[in-house]
C-alpha cells in the first residue's frame, strides 16, 4: 500500500503507512500532522496529544486510541462526503473510543 514515510499533499502533511487488512484500507499516522483547511489556504496542527490516548486490547495487542470526541472534531476539520459518514457512524457507536 504505502509507506511508512514522510507524505505530503494538497491536503496532509504527516509521517503515514497505509494498510490493507481484508480488503480495509487502515491509514496510521505519526505524531506529528498538518492538515490543510477545507479552502486550502490555511495548514492546521493536529499533532497528537497523546495524554488523552485511551489503551484498548486489540489481537493480543495494547493499542494507544483516540477518544471518540477527538476523532468525530478531527472529522469535521476534513472534506468529503466519506467524512461525514464516518462522523455519523462513530457517533452512533456506543463506545467512548475507536479501535
Amino acid at each position: 500500500m504505502y509507506g511508512p514515510e514522510h507524505y505530503i499533499d494538497r491536503k496532509w502533511d504527516l509521517y503515514l503507512v497505509t494498510l490493507d487488512y481484508a480488503g480495509q484500507e487502515i491509514d496510521i499516522g505519526g505524531g506529528n500532522a498538518k492538515i490543510s483547511t477545507k479552502n486550502r489556504d490555511t495548514w492546521i496542527d493536529f499533532s497528537t496529544d497523546f495524554s488523552k490516548a485511551v489503551n484498548r486490547t486489540f489481537l493480543g495487542l495494547e493499542v494507544p486510541v483516540i477518544p471518540k470526541k477527538d476523532l468525530v472534531a478531527y472529522k469535521k476539520l476534513l472534506d468529503g462526503d466519506h467524512q461525514q459518514i464516518d462522523i455519523q457512524s462513530i457517533q452512533a457507536m456506543e463506545t467512548t473510543v475507536i479501535i
